[in-house]
Parts: C-alpha cells; sequence; structure tokens
C-alpha cells in the first residue's frame, strides 16, 4: 500500500492523487484502498500463534484487537518514514521485512545510550529500505 489507511479515507485532493510527504512535496497514485491486504498482513505476518485471539472475554478480545491494529499502525509509521526519507513508494517496502527489523529495533533501542538514539534511528530507517528487500514497483489499477 502506498499510504496508511488514514489518508485514505482523510483524502483531500482528487481521487487520482494524494500528497504523502509533507516534506519532499512528492505525489504518489492512490490505487483502491484494499482492507483485505491490512487483514492478511495482519494474521499473516503479526500474529504468528495458530489460534484466532488468546482472550476469552469480549473486553479483553476488544482490547487484542486494538493492539493488533496499532501495531500495524506502527510498522506502517515507519515503513512510510522511510520512504518518504528516501522518496521511495511506501508500496515497495516489505511489510514482512519491515516487521522483522523493528523487532530487532526494539531489542537495540533498549540497549543504547540515549545519545546514540539518532544514530540507531537513522540505521534502522536505511534498514527498513534495504535495496535487497525491495519490491517490484504496483501496477496501477484504474
Amino acid at each position: 500500500m502506498s499510504r496508511n489507511w488514514n489518508s485514505c479515507l482523510q483524502r483531500k485532493s482528487p481521487p487520482g492523487k494524494v500528497k504523502l510527504c509533507p516534506s519532499t512535496q512528492t505525489e504518489f497514485v492512490i490505487c483502491d484502498c484494499t482492507i483485505e491486504a491490512y487483514i492478511d498482513e495482519q494474521k499473516t505476518h503479526l500474529r504468528l500463534s495458530g489460534q484466532p485471539l488468546r482472550s476469552k472475554e469480549p473486553g479483553l478480545v476488544r482490547q487484542e484487537l486494538y493492539g493488533l491494529l496499532l501495531a500495524h499502525y506502527i510498522v506502517r509509521w515507519w515503513m512510510h518514514q522511510s520512504a518518504c526519507e528516501a522518496d521511495l513508494d511506501p508500496d515497495r517496502l516489505s511489510f514482512t521485512h519491515a516487521v522483522g527489523v523493528l523487532d530487532t529495533a526494539c531489542y537495540e533501542f533498549s540497549l543504547v545510550a540515549r545519545h546514540e538514539l539518532p544514530q540507531l534511528k537513522e540505521r534502522l530507517l536505511a534498514d527498513l529500505r534495504d535495496p535487497s528487500t525491495l519490491l517490484p514497483p504496483r501496477r496501477l489499477r484504474f
């Protein structure tokens, strides 16, 4: 997806394009927002257990669902930041690769000193757009 779900819903520009990177003013063409792709990413890559949800009570199921949505949004946000920094289409970044990179980064961020965080953040953004993991450009579907 070349945008997060909020940018699809809050689109202010014409239906064909949306500005994603305010710093670079780069416009990316929007295809149809497919919620199925996001659901697939959550089911396949964020949840690695076989059972649907662990919670048995409705309130806890809702809490677990919100946690999954938040985790998905955070991964997509980091992917978006990395793509904007390199003036890439965020569709080119692999969600599966991003989940692995961020999993490792969480551990690394907890170990480094405070003054090393900016360098670690730059490395994280560079790792997310590693050329060997870039996906081919998407075909426009309109």
